[in-house]
């Protein structure tokens, strides 16, 4: 194995410190873990993790011991901000029994911290009503320098509430071990399911089962990289009591259709209403036949509630459990299942049926569907009963249900007929006792979810000036993310600064006379209208050839790889543009040439590029399409020889000349 130069000094000082200090300073966990040095393909990493242990020891009534062990050693002076760790725990069912921290510096003093010393705070903020969730943290962050080791040791003890455990090994720094082991009472047993690229080592030993990743490389974070980009192994792990056993307490379901029923029963009696709650359904539901126009309705009102979250009874099941519908409709606040449960009874009151659902939102391919675990979600939405014809890309079509509508009542951004990108790609669970199985979420192709059409028409004034008329019309979730920022905006400046952005670069310096913004539900679309001016856009060539660039339009929307290598999975995301741009060419200057047109198609997408002259106006169509992929590190290079294509073949400048004097009679 190779090593460094640069560390050569550390381990000498190290090996010299060793030997200097008493055998028993160091528990043997410990000294085994720092003792190993660091090897070449730990990179440019600013620290490494030498051990990342979690041991979880689990009684016969279900009351689990764990004992996480931590120690990660500094490499460069950035490595202090690894010099941090928090412990959670739940300060109404759990205690934490014991926390110990090390800093170990060779040749010096090691500087500890014990229970006494750990920061103890919650983790509510400005979208939580209350939490039983708190942390303790420990840090030596302004104090370790390259070369330091930081170890953690803790212990907490709890109640499990239901019997599952779940281990992501895997980080964005490089690690020699990662391990987690759980220990059990005679006659238990447990059924594990492993994903991803690595599988771990297992051993099996009386009672106690570990798994082991060891030597894991530096994998720093990259552009459009996934939720599972830095996870090598997805570890799920049941625990199943003897049948026999009669006082293990934690829940034990072991099929979709098991969770459903217990998540149901625990909301039972959630979903009630009140004489006002039927009241403002009614109202809102007003004259309208047409349920769509119901649901939009109602869906529009709880999308527009705050969202206060309520982090209590955690391990007595009350994260899985909504407040009453008419609590929350009183309160005029809740947060994901609150707003769906109330999404819920107000429809039930115009005679429409809506199914609570598990969705997982910024997981996507971390959802497994063969693993029954109801911990795998962390969000709630909707699925409303619709007619077989209705036309939404987000209508969910089951031989056991039906044709379903999902909706989200958090996401104010997301209008009806479309699903947040978070929860696209996916699997959700719809809690009706008819399925025991997840069901995909509906795929939305980039032509239908992630469209914008934007069209130009370009004057140039006798002084060289370019007036531009500008429309950008938006769908699906392209429309979601222009809401999300234009209803955050602080001032009219700010809004100003969003028109002028959807520009190139060339042109953000030009002026804006004119602005307008529509927000259409009904057809699910928001639009800007702009008028601007730029000066100085012809750009004079040499002799009497002048360059006309028609591409006035931003292109960030199109992802860039900055990686000449991939170390994890790239996503290229969805996406549509739908271009067309008119230049009027005005009297004094005629047209010389216009650019080739282009087509480019690959699996990744396509590009179609034309151009059309009519007397003195040039008209470009162009438009580009990205299909969602998920590219794995092999294939990267061919996705950037695809957008390298792309960039190659998207030109849009046309050669102008000034026109020949009329001949004198």
């Amino acid at each position: 194995m190779n090593f460094r130069p640069r560390h050569l000094a550390f381990l000498l000082a190290l090996s010299l410190a060793c030997s200097l200090l008493p055998a028993a300073t160091f528990e043997p966990w410990i000294e085994s873990a720092i003792a190993r040095e660091t090897p070449e393909w730990a990179g440019q990493a600013s620290a490494l993790i030498l051990l990342d242990e979690s041991s979880h020891e689990i009684d016969a009534q279900g009351i689990e011991t764990v004992t996480q062990r931590y120690i990660a050693r500094m490499l460069t002076t950035n490595g202090k901000e690894h010099a941090v760790r928090r412990v959670y725990y739940d300060s109404k069912s759990a205690k934490v029994k014991s926390l110990r921290a090390w800093l170990i510096r060779p040749g010096q003093k090691t500087q500890t911290l014990n229970n006494s010393e750990w920061i103890d705070a919650c983790t509510e903020d400005a979208l939580t009503l209350a939490s039983d969730i708190r942390y303790r943290q420990a840090s030596f962050a302004d104090k370790a320098v390259a070369g330091d080791l930081f170890v953690v040791e803790t212990k907490v003890v709890g109640p499990m509430f239901a019997s599952y455990l779940r281990r992501n090994f895997g980080n964005t720094l490089p690690m020699l071990v990662e391990r987690l082991q759980v220990s059990l009472p005679a006659g238990f047993t447990v059924e594990a399911q492993t994903w991803g690229e690595t599988k771990p080592s297992v051993s099996h030993e009386a009672n106690t089962w570990t798994w082991t990743v060891t030597n894991r490389p530096h994998r720093p974070e990259e552009s459009y990289d996934t939720p599972a980009a830095h996870v090598d192994c997805d570890l799920m792990v049941r625990i199943d009591p003897p049948a026999s056993s009669t006082t293990f307490k934690p829940l034990h379901l072991s099929s979709w259709s098991e969770i459903t029923q217990k998540l149901n029963d625990l909301n039972n009696g959630k979903c009630d209403t009140s004489p006002e709650l039927a009241a403002k359904a009614r109202e809102l539901a007003g004259s309208l036949e047409d349920p769509i126009a119901k649901i939009q309705a109602i869906g529009q009102f709880v999308q527009k509630l705050r969202y206060i979250s309520n982090a209590e009874g955690l391990n007595q099941g009350q994260g899985m459990v909504a407040r009453p519908a008419s609590l929350v409709y009183s309160r005029r606040f809740g947060d994901c299942k609150d707003k769906a449960n109330l999404m819920r009874a107000m429809l039930r009151e115009v005679g429409i049926t809506c199914l609570p659902v598990g969705a997982g939102s910024g997981l996507q391919e971390m959802i497994r569907p063969e693993a029954a675990n109801m911990f795998q979600f962390n969000h709630a939405i909707c699925a409303i009963e619709v007619a077989p014809t209705c036309p939404f890309p987000a209508v969910l079509r089951t031989e056991e249900l039906g044709s379903l509508l999902l909706f989200d009542p958090t996401d104010p951004y997301t209008h009806l007929g479309d699903v947040p990108r978070s929860i696209q790609h996916t699997f959700i669970q719809v809690r009706d006792p008819r399925l025991n199985r997840l069901l995909p979420v509906p795929v939305i192709p980039p032509e239908i979810g992630h469209r914008i059409a934007r069209r130009a028409l370009l004057k140039i004034r006798d002084d060289g000036t370019l007036e531009i008329e500008a429309e950008f019309e938006r769908n699906g979730q392209q429309a979601a993310a222009f809401r999300a920022g234009t209803r955050h905006a602080d001032s009219n400046k700010d809004l100003d600064k969003i028109a002028m952005s959807e520009l190139g670069d060339a042109l953000r310096t030009g002026q804006l006379t004119k602005r307008s913004l529509l927000d259409n539900p009904e057809q699910g679309t928001a639009t800007l209208k702009i008028e601007a001016s730029v000066r100085s856009y012809l750009q004079r060539n040499q002799g009497a050839l002048i360059i006309a660039k028609l591409y006035v339009f931003n292109r960030s929307q199109i992802p860039v790889y900055p990686e000449k290598n991939r170390r994890t999975t790239a996503e290229l995301p969805p996406l549509c543009l739908d271009d067309v741009i008119r230049l009027q060419v005005p009297e004094g200057l005629v047209i010389e040439e216009l650019p080739r047109p282009a087509s480019v198609k690959d699996k990744y997408g396509s590009l179609t590029l034309s151009f059309e002259q009519k007397d003195s106006v040039v008209t470009l169509r162009r438009r580009l399409v990205l299909n969602r992929t998920l590219v794995p590190v092999n294939e990267f290079l061919v996705l950037r020889k695809f957008m390298a294509d792309l960039a190659r073949s998207d030109r849009s400048s046309v050669l102008l000349r000034l026109a020949a004097p009329a001949a004198a009679k």
